[in-house]
């Protein structure tokens, strides 16, 4: 996760060796430098933000919980990604995993009604988060908030 927000973030991350383009060799040079620090396996944001914080000009914030408005608040505030835990509760297991969320939006509607002499509006809106994942879902797409989104954390400057 952490080598992603590197990558993205080019050569204002501060990361000596980032690839500018994309070349396998450099990349997977940066990946392993991140993991060789990190480590592998499941990780902690603090784990996350140790690495990161060792190797770039970034450090990672921890949110409370999973809020659609705090993401969105981040992500415009800093211009920076943040990232989200979320588990995969449809299967049979938990599978706890991180995404980055690299956009919002929200979208709304309104609908005028007319009942008798009554007259009112509905209105409706939707969230949503352009994610990224770099395991089997490794694309970018738009996704609603979704209660499976368990704790976010944001990309800071240092």
């Amino acid at each position: 996760m952490v080598s992603f927000i590197t990558l993205g973030l080019g050569t204002r991350s501060g990361y000596a060796n980032v690839p500018l383009s994309d070349n396998r060799g450099q990349i997977d040079n940066m990946y392993y430098e991140f993991e060789r620090r990190i480590g592998g396996g499941a990780k902690l944001y603090s784990d996350l933000d140790k690495g990161l914080r060792s190797l770039t000009n970034y450090k990672i914030n921890e949110d409370f919980l999973h809020f659609w408005g705090t993401v969105n608040h981040n992500i415009r505030t800093h211009n920076l990604p943040a990232i989200s835990l979320r588990s995969s509760i449809f299967f049979k297991s938990w599978e706890w995993h991180y995404r980055a969320i690299i956009g919002t939006k929200e979208e709304g509607w309104s609908q005028r009604k007319t009942f008798l002499w009554h007259k009112w509006t509905d209105r409706w809106t939707s969230k949503w988060y352009l994610m990224w994942d770099n395991g089997t879902d490794g694309w970018n797409w738009w996704e609603s908030e979704q209660y499976y989104h368990f704790h976010s954390a944001h990309v800071r400057h240092r």
